[in-house]
């Protein structure tokens, strides 16, 4: 039966290998670091399957748990490398694999998206995709912001832009009025629990928070798993999925 699923997951790469570039793989000791050998943006889903595949070649072990992501100037999801650590135990890294065995920062990487649309939009494009899915939502809604000081005009770059300012003229007055926090579970039992903001008062950005979880797994940590919900919410706005900036996390 195992040399049966090797066979298949052979397969099943060597199928990927057509019309991809061949991830380059350092190996130090059970760690390996996948990346293209161009130095060019990487989906983390593809980066993972050949991940797999080494650790099963090189050290006889089936799973490779992701530990860290460079992203780079990457965005839409992809990665310049990603940083694996081969074992022979599943759990970790893999799909229904704990957000426990990651750092909170890529954890948030990995969960988060931008997109240029305004929340209204984005939420219209999440309730619509639940439905097809079959999915039951509660909570979805536009988050709902009120200015508590002055609007002001600030320059950003070699932009002047409108920006609430608190009364001491140097921390935000913007204050979240609404909550827009929501969960949809699934009829397989898939939770997943939205957070949403925008960029108020301009409001042409959403920046979507997605945590994933299961009845026997309280935070899943499969960076495809996100990948593949978030390009299906962009896929319905005809744009792309943003992945935020290290700044933009703060």
């Amino acid at each position: 039966m195992k040399n049966k699923i090797l066979l298949l997951f052979l397969l099943s790469t060597s199928l990927l290998l057509v019309g991809c570039a061949v991830p380059v793989t350092n190996f130090q000791g059970n760690n390996l670091t996948m990346s293209h050998k161009d130095g060019s943006c990487a989906d983390v889903g593809l980066l993972t399957i050949f991940a797999k595949g080494s650790c099963n070649r090189s050290l006889n072990m089936p799973y490779a748990v992701l530990r860290t992501v460079n992203a780079g100037s990457c965005t839409n999801g992809r990665v310049i490398s990603a940083t694996f650590e081969c074992t022979g135990l599943s759990g970790s890294g893999s799909a229904g694999s704990s957000g426990e065995d990651i750092n909170r920062l890529e954890l948030r990487a990995m969960q988060t998206r931008k997109f240029l649309k305004s929340p209204t939009v984005v939420v219209k494009a999440i309730t619509e995709l639940n439905k097809d899915k079959g999915s039951k939502c509660v909570g979805l809604s536009v988050p709902k912001y009120s200015c508590q000081g002055t609007m002001q005009d600030v320059t950003v770059g070699d932009k002047v832009v409108k920006k609430c300012m608190a009364p001491d003229g140097v921390s935000s007055g913007i204050i979240k009025m609404q909550s827009s926090s929501g969960e949809c579970t699934s009829s397989t039992g898939m939770n997943a629990s939205y957070e949403i903001d925008s960029n108020y008062p301009a409001n042409t950005q959403t920046i979507v928070r997605i945590r994933l979880s299961s009845s026997s797994n309280p935070q899943i940590a499969d960076p495809a798993a996100y990948s593949r919900i978030f390009k299906q919410i962009a896929d319905g706005l005809f744009i792309d999925a943003i992945q935020l900036t290290p700044a933009e996390m703060q």
